[in-house]
């Protein structure tokens, strides 16, 4: 699912329609190209779409650090990424559970580590991640996903710790069930099909 909906787009335009530059990556760049040329239009802001999947590396990093650089540096970074897999249940495809995985946990830990010494350059800043109900109790679906926003939360936790003294705000939001794309994907198709669903994208407020 690209930042054109769901709950990166209701960000999108909040930040937005506040007056904030944006820096937003989606893997769905058509739709996201559409969404930056509307909020522009609206509300007279700085935006930069950049088409990129987080699950495929860490490349895009350096493409957000160029546009930060441009725009005049960056004072927060937000992570409203989560992807389902239709197959991430307790028969445990591993090739799954490393892509659910490497979306949900490690892409924002890498891009939180990278961007966290500039973050605390700037006079005030703020870091932002979003976990999920699902991640109190394990059940029998979405076992990876559940396990992932588990271990997002106690990173950003400790984030919180080391960033106390700082001008970086450390914020972790645990979000209840959201009628999105990924979920009506989980709803519909048969677990036994390799069909999965991605809610991937981060923004950047910088201004």
């Amino acid at each position: 699912m690209p930042a054109a909906a769901g709950v990166g787009r209701a960000l999108a335009a909040c930040f937005a329609s506040a007056g904030h530059d944006l820096i937003l990556v989606s893997s769905d760049e058509r739709d996201l190209r559409a969404m930056t040329a509307d909020l522009m239009i609206r509300y007279r802001v700085r935006m930069c779409p950049l088409g990129a999947d987080v699950g495929d590396g860490d490349c895009y990093l350096e493409r957000i650090a160029s546009a930060a650089n441009e725009m005049g540096g960056m004072d927060g970074l937000l992570f409203p990424i989560g992807a389902v897999a239709a197959t991430d249940d307790c028969t445990f495809d591993i090739d799954r559970v490393a892509w659910v995985t490497r979306v949900n946990y490690e892409s924002i830990v890498r891009a939180a580590t990278r961007f966290l010494p500039d973050l605390m350059t700037r006079p005030q800043a703020t870091l932002v991640a979003f976990g999920s109900v699902a991640a109190v109790r394990g059940r029998r679906r979405n076992v990876a996903y559940s396990a992932a926003k588990r271990a997002l939360q106690s990173f950003f936790e400790s984030l919180r710790h080391a960033c106390v003294g700082s001008s970086v705000t450390v914020q972790f939001y645990v979000l209840g069930h959201i009628w999105s794309q990924p979920s009506r994907v989980a709803r519909t198709v048969p677990a036994t099909t390799n069909t999965c669903s991605q809610d991937s994208h981060c923004m950047l407020p910088t201004r």
